[in-house]
């Protein structure tokens, strides 16, 4: 009988002691802002991060996040491809690049075409996979760090996919 309050107790602090680290997994909208090609809305884009995380440290490796693109109009997945090779041509120099190709090819080669309405998904937590889904399905997991540095940095680093999006998904409208 005397062990049954001790053991309560010890439950009680255990589950305080973890759960700031609980806590610390869950994201919160940072800034949303839609990706636009000459006059055509292309998709709507959702940046989610640790509540008061620094903008310096949003791209670390200790840095959960993810990106939701919800596209207002059809895409074929060549030209998502073709976009992102752009952006990350111009961020990376060739030899940085080179180093995490073979994962970069595996990431586009699950990408699919998207239509109106679809939902793009990237997502990375410390210490497991970067992640892609649409709609709900994941379509790829791999890489580490530095390709979650790397993808994520599309939108997020200079010179970013666009410049107007980068800093509303900052959240410096």
């Amino acid at each position: 009988m005397r062990w049954k309050p001790f053991k309560a107790l010890s439950l009680c602090v255990a589950s305080l002691l973890l759960l700031p680290a609980a806590m610390a997994n869950d994201l919160a909208l940072r800034g949303q802002g839609v990706a636009s090609y000459m006059m055509f809305d292309v998709y709507q884009a959702e940046l989610f991060l640790p509540v008061g995380i620094p903008q310096s440290d949003i791209l670390r490796p200790g840095t959960p996040r993810r990106l939701e693109l919800s596209y207002k109009l059809a895409l074929d997945k060549r030209d998502i491809e073709k976009a992102a090779w752009q952006v990350l041509q111009a961020q990376w120099p060739e030899e940085r690049l080179n180093t995490v190709r073979p994962l970069l090819d595996q990431l586009h080669a699950s990408m699919r075409n998207v239509q109106e309405g679809d939902i793009y998904r990237l997502e990375y937590q410390p210490g497991k996979e970067l992640s892609l889904s649409l709609n709900g399905q994941v379509l790829w997991q791999g890489g580490d760090a530095r390709l979650a540095e790397m993808y994520f940095g599309i939108w997020l680093r200079e010179p970013a996919i666009s410049p107007e999006l980068r800093l509303s998904l900052l959240g410096k409208d």
